[in-house]
This record gives structure tokens, C-alpha cells and sequence, in this order.
């Protein structure tokens, strides 16, 4: 829980009897941020942003940190408030995506981890409700795709007949041909059943209904499309005996609609 800068002294001081590597170094709680390569005989300097807000937050949640005696190594110490604040990190590489392994092979297996967990969580719901059918919304996005083949995989797991899945495709205002046709693409490569309900009519006239002008694109105008999506699938579902996968970016649910 601290931040370690070491020079040692350099290859052009060792004597006879002493060699010196010049080794430099830059550590932040036990981590190596900078180092150089030893025995250079050029002159080097290393570079690194230390994160002291990190480092404070850690001495607060440790209690080792804590009960730690800082007076007894004063003289060797450094706090960190000597330390200035940087607005910017400027020699510090900080990943955009923290949790993604940057080992594609540590990745792969990490995402078909996840993926398999996701198909073992939806198939003991479908044992759990006995259901007929799973139906799912359809858009030809990223989201209602990976729910999709979560849900096509579940079925082989179950030797479960793909055609006992129902893929919805609804369009609306906002729906081009290009994620249209990415479903009708997907739904007949997996085998399943695809219905297409188009919504426009329906929410044109719950416009009227609720005085609401269709011209006004605001919050009103997107939740009225969804509110209407969620319900086809609902009600399609009752019909059939089946349930709703959800498609959102929340982990996959399955909503019993029997």
C-alpha cells in the first residue's frame, strides 16, 4: 500500500570490488509501473503515474494498514501527501474494458464460461415451467442476437427441436431493413420459427388515445414502441404455452407468462 521509486547506482560507479547496475524502478503497491533495463551504459530515466487516490482508499479499507506502527520507520517513510495531484495520467496505460482479459485465449474461455452459465441458468427454468415454447423479440441488434443463440443453444442441451422456439420481429418507426433483415437472416441459420408483427399501427393509434402527438419524439414516444413490443410477446407466449425471454442488457430473465 505504497508507492516504491529505487535508483541504483550506475554501471560507471562500480569499482573493484562492487558492481553497479543502475537499475531503475517505479512500483505502486506492489506492482511494477516503470522499470529500466539493468547494466545500461546510457543515461535513463523511467516515467510512471502513481495512483495516489488508489493507494489512500487502500490504507482506508486495510486494517493490516492500520495497525500498522508508521512512527517506528519515520525516518525511511514518505507520506503521501507530499505526493502532488495530477489531473491527467500522462505515462500510465489504464484499459478501457478493466474486466476483459487482454489474453485473447484467457478471453475465449471467459466468455464461453459466461455463455454456458447463461444456457445451464435458462435451462432449468424451462424444466421448472414445463414450457412449450420460448419466445423472443427479435431485432436483429446485438442484444436480442446474443439472447437468441443463448436460447438456441439451451434447446440442443435439451435435445429440445429449435422449431419449439418462436423469434419476433417487430418494426417500427425506427426499424431499418439492414437489422430486419440481420433477423430474418439469423432466425432461418438456427432453425427457428420467425413471425413478424408490425407495430406502427398499434402505436399510432394508442398516440391518439393518449393525445399524445407521434411528432414529439421524446421519452413518451420511445417507451410506447417497448411498452407494445413487451406486450405482443407476452400475450403471443400466453398462447402458446410458453415464456418471454428477456433481450435487454440486463443477464437474460425469463419471465413466466403460462
Amino acid at each position: 500500500m505504497a508507492a516504491y521509486v529505487y535508483a541504483s547506482a550506475g554501471v560507471h560507479e562500480s569499482t573493484t570490488d562492487m558492481v553497479f547496475s543502475g537499475h531503475l524502478m517505479i512500483a505502486e503497491n506492489g506492482s511494477m509501473l516503470a522499470e529500466s533495463k539493468p547494466f545500461s551504459r546510457e543515461t535513463e530515466i523511467v516515467y510512471a503515474d502513481v495512483d495516489v487516490e488508489r493507494l489512500n482508499m487502500q490504507r482506508l479499507s486495510e486494517g493490516s494498514f492500520q495497525d500498522f506502527d508508521s512512527r517506528a520507520i519515520i525516518a525511511r517513510a514518505a507520506t503521501l501527501e507530499c505526493l502532488r495531484d495530477c489531473d491527467t495520467l500522462q505515462y500510465r496505460f489504464v484499459s478501457p474494458t478493466p474486466f476483459v482479459p487482454g489474453n485473447i485465449e484467457t478471453r475465449d474461455i471467459n466468455c464461453t464460461e459466461i455463455f454456458n452459465i447463461q444456457c445451464a441458468g435458462l435451462a432449468k427454468r424451462l424444466e421448472a415451467t414445463r414450457s412449450k415454447r420460448a419466445v423472443i423479440g427479435l431485432s436483429g441488434g446485438l442484444d436480442s442476437t446474443l439472447a437468441l443463440l443463448v436460447v438456441a443453444e439451451t434447446f440442443k442441451l435439451l435435445n429440445r427441436p429449435a422449431k419449439e422456439i418462436l423469434a419476433l420481429t417487430m418494426p417500427g418507426f425506427g426499424t431499418t431493413k439492414r437489422t430486419k433483415n440481420n433477423a430474418v437472416e439469423l432466425a432461418k441459420l438456427l432453425g427457428v420459427e420467425l413471425r413478424t408483427v408490425d407495430i406502427q399501427k398499434a402505436c399510432l393509434q394508442h398516440f391518439a388515445d393518449i393525445g399524445h402527438d407521434p411528432q414529439k419524439l421524446d421519452v413518451t414516444y420511445e417507451n410506447v414502441q417497448a411498452r407494445e413490443r413487451t406486450q405482443i410477446l407476452m400475450d403471443i407466449a400466453n398462447s402458446e404455452g410458453g415464456i418471454v425471454i428477456g433481450t435487454g442488457t440486463t443477464p437474460i430473465t425469463c419471465p413466466c407468462t403460462r
